[in-house]
């Protein structure tokens, strides 16, 4: 078996269509497909007795995103902090630090600081984490070019 690749990453959001929106206009991803799912098969897959759910699937150059709210049963509004087990972020390459920050913050994006400075006498990398509408941390990350 070969387990080396992710076929997506999958963010439980408070509301489908609000997620949509805020990540194909902050990202630029693309919506490939949308769906509701009430299926016992799925309900017991998930571990619940009965399930209602609004999905989403979002593309992008290189990432694939599932977007899922669900209707019922409705789950705790409350995402975690970055420090809290179980938080996990997305994180979306850039190459210039500065201006996709501006580009982001333009548009409305909730930044929790900005960028950081430079790492590693300039061969590192730098980053800003933002929040989505359901404050799931999402991080923006310049690698910086060896001299």
């Amino acid at each position: 078996m070969d387990y080396r690749r992710i076929d997506h990453v999958g963010l439980t959001v408070g509301d489908v269509d609000r997620s949509v929106d805020f990540y194909t206009s902050m990202f630029d991803l693309t919506v490939i497909g949308r769906g509701d799912g009430d299926a016992d098969w799925i309900a017991r897959g998930l571990g619940f007795a009965q399930v209602k759910l609004a999905t989403a699937h979002l593309e992008g150059e290189n990432i694939r995103l599932e977007l899922i709210q669900y209707v019922e049963p409705p789950g705790r509004p409350d995402a975690p902090r970055n420090n809290d087990v179980g938080a996990a972020h997305i994180c979306f390459p850039v190459l210039d630090i500065e201006e996709a920050y501006n580009d982001l913050s333009a548009k409305g994006a909730r930044f929790i600081a900005p960028p950081s400075p430079s790492h590693m006498d300039g061969r590192g990398f730098r980053f800003a984490y933002l929040l989505d509408p359901d404050d799931i941390a999402v991080e923006i990350l310049q690698h910086q070019r060896s001299s």
